[in-house]
């Protein structure tokens, strides 16, 4: 094969493009068409990425490959010229390469001339560079495969229509096969096949930033398997009758073979995946990868309205890809399949779900809007097994949300739960009633005793996945403090609750506890602090009663704590931590999760706790609350620390969303069977932008298509300067 000869013919193609103005026309009308697409939803949708522009290219090139490739191989029949063409020193492999390449060369510079919307994106957002390297190749790989496909087909037609018609329609085919107008009510295995045959979802694959063994695979033997038509067909004008009938029939079995390669390749046997995007957002954490592959097999029923608002199509797509990846590692272990909300309203109404209200804001105008998009995860062999996402709110946290939810109806037994008693600790009966009610569901929650006198014999602590010790007013044995130090570095979970400030409701005074120092786990690098922290400004209003009636001020030792973690998203924003003590960490190995604003502040050896008084505004600070360690120490258990117990009992965890949040959220990262937190959350989505100006938004809108154009001008101006010169060259020789 002579890389010349394929080039010269390149060339020759790429002429018959460039020298005319139907080229340019159907250039323009492409950029136009992508552009005019693209823009209708950007700013609706806020996100800083490219990538939906790629997401409509299997449709527009639908009609545009059909119209470069249409005369490739007829226009020569038609002409007669492909008799003489191969009555040259040339190869039908030369001649179908050289087809091929001048037409995705051709096709490839309407892709290309829109690298400049990209360039602006990436001045009001920070747009990611391996997705859209990835969207940029996979567009390139996309109209490489067309192309093969539409000079294939036109060997077959001396009629360019004709050619142009079966293209657009074998395309469109090859598109439509992996919809939900198709496979929404064909069996789960069909519609899986469908969709590893679909060129489009082979395609998406790549421009979300991931290459996978069997997309490139499927591309690769799709764009071989079309040059060998295209060749066949060549050589049966070349040959006899006799000879080209059996050179079809070996290419046939060829082909056969290499379809079936296709679908073995494309059903996932071939593993394997490099992930582009800068944060590695589409790579699964290993703790998901194990908890997919073992266990039982899980059913996630996927309800989802067919008409989301534009915003929230997004978010439902990105669900799809990262399902498609959890099916992808799990294997037989996870079967996914989609109902409509519509027909399956008794099951939605069965498991509580309700519709979400979608305010949908969009061309100027507010609309209201409901519909579905949940989950439900079973267990299934036991459906008794179920978690249950009413609502698909937030994807970048999805895997944190959906690994966990999978790992729960896999268990065949709930984790024990023991709070520490015999020392004055709160009870767990009693103070703690509607948080055991709350948590008992998903754990075996008990008691155990640990003893103060020395000479007594401490119970075996290996048993229990986790050990709550709340409000302890006396000092621990020193073989029990041992225990529970030799139980933290065996693996073994705490959650530690000292109350060093005795809280006195009736006289509405507080004194310190003299009997323990809070510095049970020093050893690890914190301690809690006997003084109380007061908050200025983020704090809990109380009613106040007084001779004009009931008013409402502000109560600084009820501090509403602010997360500060940013890589526990599961966690609530805020939460109210009455009479708390501040922590004082001396170990990087611990995360600060909650602490007051910065106007907070502390009383140190004198307390008053009353409403009416001048707490000191000098020397405000932030101050921490709840800190957390162990979480990447794999051989270390997870401890929580906290300056109160308070947050935790029955009128908070009652009266407080927030409060009862963090604690199932803070339980389930101290009994669960393995550490979730590991799961970082990702930017899946994209950056978002918030508030463009005018000027940027100009930029966007007519900037970036003024400037594809402008560079679509020049490419027709060197080539008709170029054509020119030539001109005048051959006349002066």
């Amino acid at each position: 094969m002579n890389l010349n000869k394929i080039i010269e013919i390149a060339n020759k193609e790429l002429k018959s493009y460039l020298d005319h103005a139907q080229g340019y026309l159907l250039l323009s009308i492409l950029v136009s068409v992508l552009y005019f697409l693209f823009l209708k939803t950007f700013f609706v949708v806020g996100t800083a990425s490219v990538r939906s522009l790629f997401e409509l290219l299997p449709w527009i090139l639908t009609i545009f490959v059909p119209a470069v490739t249409m005369s490739s191989i007829a226009s020569e029949k038609e002409k007669q010229t492909l008799e003489y063409l191969i009555t040259q020193p040339i190869t039908p492999k030369e001649i179908i390469f050289g087809k091929i390449l001048g037409a995705w060369i051709f096709s490839s510079i309407g892709i290309l001339l829109t690298l400049p919307l990209a360039f602006i994106i990436s001045t009001i957002g920070k747009i990611d560079t391996g997705e859209t390297v990835a969207g940029y190749l996979g567009a390139l790989i996309l109209i490489l495969t067309l192309s093969s496909l539409g000079v294939a087909i036109s060997s077959f037609y001396k009629n360019q229509i004709s050619a142009f018609l079966t293209t657009a329609t074998v395309i469109f085919l090859l598109n439509i096969i992996s919809t939900d107008l198709i496979s929404i009510n064909l069996p789960v295995s069909v519609s899986n096949l469908l969709s590893n045959l679909s060129i489009s979802d082979n395609y998406f694959s790549i421009i979300r930033g991931v290459l996978e063994i069997p997309s490139i695979v499927y591309f690769a033997l799709f764009i071989y398997i079309s040059i060998n038509i295209g060749i066949t067909n060549i050589e049966k004008v070349r040959f006899s009758k006799m000879k080209a009938a059996i050179i079809k029939s070996l290419k046939s079995l060829v082909l056969i073979l290499l379809i079936s390669a296709i679908t073995i390749y494309s059903a996932g046997y071939a593993k394997g995946r490099v992930d582009l995007t800068s944060n590695k957002k589409y790579t699964l954490s290993q703790i998901s990868k194990d908890t997919l592959k073992s266990g039982d097999k899980v059913r996630i029923d996927v309800y989802a309205s067919n008409d989301l608002p534009q915003q929230f199509q997004a978010a439902f797509s990105e669900l799809k890809n990262t399902l498609n990846d959890y099916t992808a590692f799990g294997g037989d272990k996870i079967q996914v399949q989609y109902l409509l909300p519509d027909d399956h309203k008794a099951e939605l109404d069965a498991n509580g779900i309700t519709p979400i209200q979608f305010n949908v804001i969009g061309n100027d105008q507010y609309q209201v809007k409901q519909g579905y998009m949940a989950l439900v995860i079973s267990n299934d062999s036991d459906q008794s097994k179920k978690e249950i996402i009413p609502y698909v709110n937030d994807i970048n946290s999805l895997e944190f949300e959906l690994t966990k939810a999978i790992s729960k109806v896999k268990e065949s037994s709930k984790p024990t739960i023991a709070f520490a008693t015999g020392n004055g600790e709160k009870d767990l009966y009693q103070d703690f009633a509607a948080l055991k009610s709350m948590i008992g569901s998903d754990y075996t929650v008990t008691t155990v005793a640990l003893p103060s006198e020395e000479t007594a014999k401490v119970p075996d602590l290996s048993v229990y996945k986790a050990i709550v010790f709340a409000g302890q007013t006396t000092s621990y044995s020193k073989a029990s403090e041992d225990a529970i130090i030799s139980f933290v570095k065996n693996g073994g979970n705490i959650l530690y609750m000292p109350d060093l400030i005795q809280i006195d409701l009736q006289t509405t005074s507080a004194s310190k506890n003299e009997e323990i120092n809070g510095d049970l786990f020093n050893e690890f690098g914190i301690k809690v602090n006997p003084d109380l922290v007061y908050d200025l400004r983020s704090n809990v209003p109380t009613q106040v009663g007084t001779e004009s009636g009931v008013i409402v001020v502000s109560y600084p030792f009820w501090t509403v704590g602010v997360l500060s973690s940013e890589n526990t998203k599961e966690l609530p924003g805020t939460a109210i931590f009455p009479w708390s003590s501040s922590l004082e960490i001396t170990s990087p190995d611990w995360e600060t999760l909650y602490s007051t604003s910065v106007f907070g502040n502390k009383q140190i050896g004198t307390f008053n706790i009353g409403l009416e008084q001048n707490l000191s505004e000098t020397d405000l600070q932030t101050i921490p609350l709840v800190a957390i360690s162990g979480i990447s120490d794999k051989d270390k258990g997870i401890m929580i620390v906290a300056g109160t117990t308070r947050m935790f009992d029955n009128q908070f965890v009652s009266q407080s969303r927030e409060n009862a949040l963090l604690a199932t959220s803070l339980f389930e990262k101290l009994a669960s069977e393995k550490n979730f937190s590991q799961i970082s959350a990702k930017n899946i989505l994209g950056s978002q932008f918030k508030s463009t100006t005018n000027l940027q938004k100009d930029l966007v809108n007519y900037g970036s298509p003024a400037a594809s154009l402008l560079l679509l001008i020049m490419i027709g101006i060197a080539r008709y300067t170029k054509k020119k010169r030539q001109k005048h060259m051959l006349e002066y020789i």
